[in-house]
């Protein structure tokens, strides 16, 4: 379900809010990585969306 959402446009933000979930979670169901607001990958930028 979700991944069809995100097919037809509606944001990962919106789609996660309506699940319940967070935006990580979301992301990591659907197969798609994070990025940040400037476009650079979040694990390139040092970011990581789980504690290891």
């Amino acid at each position: 379900m979700a991944k069809a959402r995100k097919a037809k446009g509606e944001s990962v933000t919106a789609i996660a809010n309506t699940l319940g979930v967070s935006r990580a979670t979301l992301y990591r169901h659907i197969g798609q990585p994070l990025t940040l607001s400037n476009g650079t990958p979040a694990e390139t930028a040092g970011v990581f969306c789980c504690p290891r």
